[in-house]
This record gives C-alpha cells, sequence and structure tokens, in this order.
C-alpha cells in the first residue's frame, strides 16, 4: 500500500522547509509503523512568485519522496488539490495545508482512522474512504467558531447540506476509490469541500488537538513577522490588490451614482420638454457611459479578487500570517 501527502503551495517560503521537515518526519513515523506501507509527497506550486518555488524543487533533488508539480500562473486551492489527485498515486490520498499547528504524527493517527487496526505485520486494507481532521483545541480549550463558520453550521443545518460539518477541515484523507471517482466527475470547476460528499462515501471524523500553546502560538507569530521583515528587504516592493480592490470598488460605486443622476436628469428633461433634445439626447448617451464605466470597474474589482495576486509587504501588515496559522 502506498500514502500520498498532497501539498497545495502558494507563497509559503516563510515556512516552507520547515513544514516539509516535519511532515517528513511524520511519514518516516508511518513507514515505521506500518512497514508495508511506501509513501510520496506531491507538492503543487499554484504560481507561487516567491522562493517556494526554489524550495520545493531542493527539497525534491533531495528526496525522492517528493515530487514537485508546478502551476505557470496562479489557478487556486482546489485546482491545486485536484492536480495532486491527478499525480498523486497512493492508495491513501492525505491532504493537508502547509500548516504550523498541526501535531507531530498526525499523519500516521489520519491514516490508521483510514485502515482501522491493522497489524503492523500484515498489509493494511481500507476500513474508512473518507476521515475529516479538525483541530478543535488549543492549550486544552475548544476552539471558538468564527462568525463565518457558526453562521456556515446554521446555514448547513437548516438546508441539510452537510449536518457534520463542525468547523474548517484541517487535514483530511481519501482512499482511491474515492480519489477515482472525484476525477471521473465532470464538473470543470470542482470544489472538495462539498463534492466528496455528493460520491455516497461514508465519512469519519477525527477532532485532534494543535500541538502549540496560545503562547506558542504568539511566539511563532513573531518569529514569523521577523523572517517576513528579512525578505521584505530582499524583495521589491509589490502591488498591495486588496486596498486596488477596495479603491476599484468605491470608483464603481462612485460611476454607478453618477449614471443614476444622469438617468434622473434624462427622465426629468424627457417628462417636463424644458430641456432640448440634444441635451436629453447627451444626457442619455452620458448615463450609458457612465453605467458602462461602473461595469468595468466592477470587473475589475472582480479579477483582482479572484484572479490578482494578493501582496502585503507594508510595514503596517504581513502576508498571509492567518492562513499559516490558521
Amino acid at each position: 500500500m502506498k500514502v500520498s501527502l498532497i501539498l497545495p503551495v502558494y507563497n509559503e517560503q516563510l515556512v516552507l522547509e520547515e513544514v516539509l521537515a516535519r511532515y517528513v518526519k511524520d511519514l518516516k513515523q508511518l513507514k515505521s509503523a506500518f512497514p508495508k506501507v511506501s509513501y510520496e509527497i506531491v507538492a503543487v506550486n499554484d504560481g507561487s512568485n516567491d522562493a517556494s518555488s526554489e524550495i520545493l524543487n531542493k527539497y525534491a533533488a533531495l528526496n525522492k519522496c517528493i515530487r514537485v508539480v508546478n502551476f505557470d500562473g496562479r489557478f487556486g486551492k482546489q485546482a491545486a488539490q485536484i492536480a495532486g489527485f491527478e499525480y498523486a498515486k497512493g492508495d491513501v490520498v492525505i491532504l493537508a495545508d502547509v500548516d504550523l499547528l498541526n501535531p507531530e504524527g498526525i499523519l500516521s493517527t489520519i491514516f490508521s482512522r483510514v485502515v482501522g487496526e491493522a497489524s503492523n505485520e500484515s498489509e493494511p486494507k481500507i476500513q474508512q474512504n473518507i476521515v475529516y481532521g479538525y483541530r478543535e483545541f488549543i492549550d486544552g480549550e475548544r476552539h471558538k467558531q468564527t462568525f463565518s463558520e457558526k453562521m456556515t453550521n446554521f446555514a448547513t443545518k437548516v438546508f441539510g447540506i452537510d449536518g457534520n460539518f463542525v468547523g474548517k477541515v484541517n487535514i483530511s484523507a481519501f482512499s482511491r476509490d474515492v480519489v477515482d471517482v472525484l476525477k471521473a466527475l465532470p464538473e470543470r470547476n470542482k470544489y472538495m469541500r462539498t463534492m466528496d460528499r455528493w460520491v455516497g462515501f461514508e465519512i469519519d471524523t477525527l477532532i485532534y488537538a494543535s500541538e502549540y500553546s496560545k503562547a506558542e502560538i504568539e511566539k511563532k507569530v513573531q518569529e514569523l513577522k521577523s523572517r517576513h521583515s528579512a525578505y521584505a528587504v530582499e524583495l521589491a516592493p509589490r502591488r498591495d490588490k486588496v486596498r486596488e480592490n477596495s479603491e476599484t470598488k468605491l470608483y464603481s460605486l462612485a460611476f454607478l451614482v453618477c449614471s443614476f443622476f444622469a438617468l434622473f436628469m434624462f427622465i426629468a428633461g424627457v417628462i417636463s420638454g424644458k430641456l432640448d433634445f440634444a441635451i436629453i439626447m447627451l444626457l442619455g448617451i452620458l448615463y450609458v457611459a457612465l453605467l458602462m464605466v461602473s461595469g468595468m470597474f466592477y470587473l475589475r474589482s472582480v479579477l483582482l479578487k479572484r484572479v490578482g495576486v494578493i501582496y502585503y509587504w507594508g510595514k503596517k501588515s504581513f502576508y498571509n500570517i492567518k492562513s499559516i496559522l490558521n
């Protein structure tokens, strides 16, 4: 039996080496516990434009179990997961984030949930097809759900979409049967978090605690900020597309308001008959032009959000802290 670990990677240079070393160590422990199991890591580089690509290539050259898939642009985490499924050869496929908070040995733990109480000396057999891992406890205290998580939980219960939702999935494992079915689905833009429930396999849950305490998490954040400062000196300033997105939305709204004002003047002129025909026509043309400009700015804001690569290299902000310690 073979285990494939899929890691979607996007601009993770601050933590990538540490996370790779930890997961390689975890997989070696899994191999020790299950001698008849081999493993691989499929790292999908989702168009990173920091040093992530160089780090992945370096580790792949040193360790034959690491395979790197490089996108030629930013396509998003879901696309990276699907690409990982395409390249993964394992009978059990584990999907994890480039994350510093998962405890040591988590890969062995979730793999054991998939194969059940298998003998270490015999070939493991699939007992569970899908396992969701939820990192719910930090310092012995239950993770407080965010407002969005609470609303998602409420909505899924009301509409019966996902009755087992208890929070963000931090790690998940799938049998080869599930992976093959998901790959065969005809949807072009796949969203794994819901589609793996469509295929009819039973889902098990794994609740576990973070390896770090709250104080250690805060210390880790400070370390990452220090690393960021060192990298930021080397890199040229980047566009802050979050700010650009907000500004573009404001422009879109401003032109939309102006277009409605022009429309109001056009209608008032037609009804009153006090304006010349030429002025009324100019107001009509102005309304259409302002509406088109508003639409163009709105489209630009959508593209900045959905397609654009977002950077925070300012003095008051830190790129990707929340996703690194999620």
